[in-house]
């Protein structure tokens, strides 16, 4: 997981210790990641994700897709520092006050404005083809969802 190792440097650290150049970094790719009138959405699902947030945002942000990508992330009411990490980085994101990862799915759902969908957790780091790979497979007409175990 060679792909990995810069974004395993700040996981599992509180905001506080991650250096604000990287947090800026972030901010700036997901800029440039971000469509007005994207094919895919990813709907980034969090729930006291602070330890956990900013990798996986680094890692989307650093993504290769073919096709126009929206980023949105939803807080499912957390009560540590998830929704500032949102707000720092420039992300759109919802607060979802229903706790469960079906209703913040939902609250997703509702905002996205992809033909194609996918959610992802934010305790996770995506590889840089993983969401190119997902909407190939998800614009064939046979195939009505992806799923995938990393």
């Amino acid at each position: 997981m060679k792909w990995a190792k810069k974004y395993i440097s700040i996981y599992n650290q509180p905001l506080d210790n991650v250096q604000e150049g990287i947090i800026q970094e972030i901010k700036q790719k997901l800029a440039k990641v971000q469509s007005d009138e994207p094919v895919v959405t990813v709907s980034v699902i969090a729930y006291n994700e602070e330890r956990h947030l900013l990798p996986c945002l680094w890692a989307l942000s650093e993504m290769r897709c073919e096709y126009p990508v929206e980023i949105i992330g939803v807080n499912n009411d957390s009560s540590d520092r998830t929704g500032e990490i949102f707000r720092l980085v420039g992300l759109p994101h919802y607060l979802e006050k229903r706790h469960s990862c079906g209703y913040a799915r939902q609250c997703g759902l509702d905002h996205a404005k992809g033909k194609y969908h996918i959610c992802i957790d934010a305790d996770t780091l995506y590889p840089p083809h993983y969401i190119e790979t997902h909407v190939k497979y998800l614009m064939n007409p046979k195939v009505a969802c992806t799923f995938s175990l990393w």
